[in-house]
């Protein structure tokens, strides 16, 4: 099956008329405050040329008419939870999240990325990503929490933990979790807690035209669940 980048035309069909933010959001326990947009930065297809490379951050307010308008390539949530109701630009220009004074707690995530999975194929395939979701299971398996979503993040895998106790695990505690688990092909940096942003579930992967897609028994798992209309 190709996988192809998204045109603006299709990422426009894709959340004018496809995308459904109550169910996106409904995946969360804790409904994200802050999101961010990633314009183009590996398809180079970018609406407004003066953006690439970038990362856009805003608010929850009018998240799909924004998505329509910038029509991006990639959509994430921010996974820390902080204090108060405005952005915290100490945050926002660090990655000492757990250092600020109104750090609360991240979400704990595990991404497992297809890149990192011995394959045949030369970029991608059905075969890597369907390695990538069998180790994502595993992952989930081993874990002693109760509240794990795995979510196809369109090049890989993701594994959500939402219990409360995993939002406060400290630095070193997610660095243990990250060398535990390094041989399923994660990208330990966020585990680890490096980095705030992830997929937002249900939204599209633009570099592979695919929908971000929770899973809740890998095996009925289809990877033509996962297609945009633009492409049935």
């Amino acid at each position: 099956m190709l996988f192809q980048a998204s045109s603006l035309k299709e990422r426009k069909e894709f959340y004018s008329k496809e995308f459904n933010l109550k169910k996106s959001l409904s995946f969360f326990e804790n409904k994200p405050k802050y999101f961010a947009v990633d314009f183009g930065t590996e398809t180079k297809i970018i609406k407004d040329k003066k953006m690439d490379n970038k990362l856009f951050y805003f608010g929850a307010k009018d998240l799909k008419k924004r998505l329509v308008n910038y029509l991006p390539e990639d959509v994430y949530y921010d996974r820390n939870i902080h204090k108060g109701k405005k952005f915290c630009m100490f945050c926002l220009k660090t990655k000492n999240y757990f250092k600020c004074k109104n750090f609360l707690g991240q979400e704990l995530v595990f991404d497992v990325d297809a890149d990192n999975i011995k394959c045949i194929c030369k970029r991608l395939c059905e075969r890597c990503i369907k390695k990538s979701i069998d180790n994502a299971f595993e992952i989930a398996g081993r874990l002693k929490f109760n509240k794990i979503k795995v979510v196809y993040s369109g090049k890989g895998s993701h594994v959500h933990v939402f219990d409360k106790k995993a939002y406060k695990l400290n630095v070193n505690e997610r660095k243990k979790l990250a060398k535990k688990f390094s041989r399923y092909g994660i990208d330990k940096w966020v585990t680890e807690g490096r980095i705030r942003l992830v997929r937002l579930p249900y939204s599209l992967n633009g570099v592979v035209s695919r929908i971000v897609t929770p899973i809740e028994k890998k095996e009925k798992f289809k990877f033509k669940n996962t297609l945009p209309k633009f492409l049935k």
